[in-house]
């Protein structure tokens, strides 16, 4: 890895004073390049976990079919029926296509959640809207593997006598 490499990587460090300070950071341009090698700037906002949340419960997730019970009462539900597995993809694309129109910040047709959705399903190229969606979903889940990642330097606050002892984070007994 190249220094060059390393400074890329660093993630810039902005200094929030305010709750206002995040403003700046919801608005962005999305680089959406489709197979036949179109580059689109789709302009986008970040949703806050609530929103994002939110649009998720507008659309629930449907149940299996329970075809029975245990002898202890628990359900048995049959996660291969067809019609399920259909309406699991139904509800997810139905997800997507909410996300998505809640992120855009250009004008889409339509008075209505439902007609504007349909717009989007009218209207949005399959490429871009995969692109779309996967986007969304990296910055939405980008805080996990970043938390992830971090929670691993994390290292025990060193109190009392032995605070003032260099440490590599390892306990190897030993002592001076």
């Amino acid at each position: 890895m190249t220094d060059e490499q390393t400074d890329e990587q660093k993630p810039e460090i902005r200094r929030i004073d305010a709750l206002s300070d995040f403003k700046a950071d919801k608005n962005l341009i999305a680089e959406v390049e489709t197979v036949d090698g179109a580059v689109y700037e789709i302009p986008i906002r970040k949703l806050s976990l609530d929103a994002w949340s939110q649009v998720g419960k507008e659309v629930p997730e449907p149940e299996a079919p329970q075809v029975g019970t245990k002898k202890d009462g628990t359900a048995i539900y049959n996660e291969n029926d067809p019609a399920w597995l259909q309406a699991k993809e139904d509800a997810y694309n139905e997800r997507l296509y909410r996300r998505i129109l809640a992120c855009l910040r250009i004008d889409i047709p339509g008075k209505t959640i439902e007609a504007r959705v349909k717009s989007l399903r009218d209207e949005l190229p399959a490429d871009v809207t995969q692109a779309l969606g996967m986007f969304l979903m990296q910055i939405h889940n980008r805080w996990r593997r970043t938390v992830e990642a971090r929670a691993e330097t994390f290292h025990a606050v060193r109190t009392g006598e032995n605070a003032d002892t260099e440490s590599d984070g390892h306990d190897d007994g030993a002592t001076e």
